[in-house]
């Protein structure tokens, strides 16, 4: 059975998180630590140690090819979001990233996007409005072996492997018991609740 990153932390002593950090090439770690916690990864199989102690490149055969769907604009969430994947795309030798916009977010276009992947890719990050053709084509790629993962809007009812982001449901509760408590129970007032879209979980 394969190491994980639990029997790197406890072998080099060190957290989970930092040898998350130190795999990942992120900083914050002390050189020592980072030697210690890569001699332990290589020794416990995790990494195969290449030329200058570095993980070697991976074979054709051995890259994973990751797709991810994203909203195009100017919203900064999503321009952070796009650069953070670039930047470990760029990290990792055995990712073969591809990052497509979808213009307005068209269902149909994106539904399209998701079906042209089929027998291209082992996984897909995306977010999408939760509409029936996106569903059918998760439901087909689901049923290619292709991995499935929703990011910031869950899609309900399909087989995703993961779904990335919070709990908006307990957010909307939260923002409602916080707009009471400030506006206070003796002064009845209204509420505007503005949404791009409710199509969005």
């Amino acid at each position: 059975m394969r190491s994980t990153l639990t029997d790197i932390a406890r072998e080099a002593g060190v957290s989970a998180a930092t040898v998350d950090r130190v795999l990942n090439n992120r900083p914050g770690v002390r050189a020592r630590t980072r030697e210690i916690v890569l001699e332990m990864a290589q020794r416990l199989g995790y990494i195969a140690e290449g030329p200058n102690g570095a993980p070697p490149r991976p074979s054709p055969g051995e890259v994973i090819r990751l797709d991810f769907a994203l909203p195009a604009g100017t919203n900064s969430f999503i321009k952070m979001l796009h650069r953070h994947i670039e930047a470990q795309a760029l990290a990792r030798p055995d990712l073969d990233v591809h990052i497509a916009t979808i213009e307005g977010f068209n269902p149909d276009r994106l539904a399209r996007l998701l079906q042209d992947l089929r027998g291209q890719t082992q996984g897909v990050g995306v977010i999408a409005l939760d509409h029936p053709t996106v569903r059918e084509a998760i439901r087909s790629l689901s049923a290619n072996d292709i991995k499935v993962v929703t990011i910031a809007s869950d899609i309900l009812h399909v087989p995703r492997v993961a779904y990335i982001g919070i709990d908006n449901r307990a957010a909307g509760r939260l923002a409602g018991y916080l707009l009471n408590r400030f506006m206070g129970s003796g002064h009845p007032g209204k509420v505007a609740l503005f949404a791009g879209s409710l199509s969005y979980r």
